[in-house]
């Protein structure tokens, strides 16, 4: 009788439990990707002095591109496609990639090597460990 009356409290209270909340609100990562990209880019455009960096820390240090991170591994197929397109800001990019993979960014960040050869370096990781699609011919 006592286990009866337990599982029906529990599953009465299961009917009244909120649902765990979505983060992305059933947007896939390349839709959420997107509108955080742009985030981002328009706080460093409403922060002009970032602009006036020649290193890339002033254009990572901001909430927005930590929301970008924090799409992890599902993310990396649009931030890989965003480098590749060369968007704006999308040279910044790669510490992203960097942060989510875990990877070390002495790998990748070597004296004289600029951004964009590092974040070509990134990918071809990415590809390697099939964490990304294939390049289209």
């Amino acid at each position: 009788m006592k286990t009866s009356v337990c599982i029906c409290l529990l599953f009465l209270v299961s009917l009244g439990a909120p649902a765990a909340p979505d983060r992305n609100d059933g947007k896939s990562p390349q839709t959420e990707f997107k509108a955080r990209y742009h985030r981002w880019v328009a706080a460093i455009y409403d922060h002009p002095r970032t602009m006036l960096s020649s290193s890339s820390g002033p254009y990572i240090d901001f909430p927005e591109y930590d929301a970008i991170v924090a799409l992890g591994k599902p993310g990396l197929p649009a931030l890989a496609d965003e480098i590749e397109a060369n968007g704006d800001m999308a040279l910044f990019l790669g510490e992203a990639i960097i942060r989510i993979t875990g990877w070390n960014p002495a790998d990748f960040y070597t004296p004289g090597l600029g951004l964009q050869d590092s974040n070509r370096l990134l990918l071809k990781r990415l590809r390697a460990e099939k964490l990304i699609p294939p390049k289209s011919p």
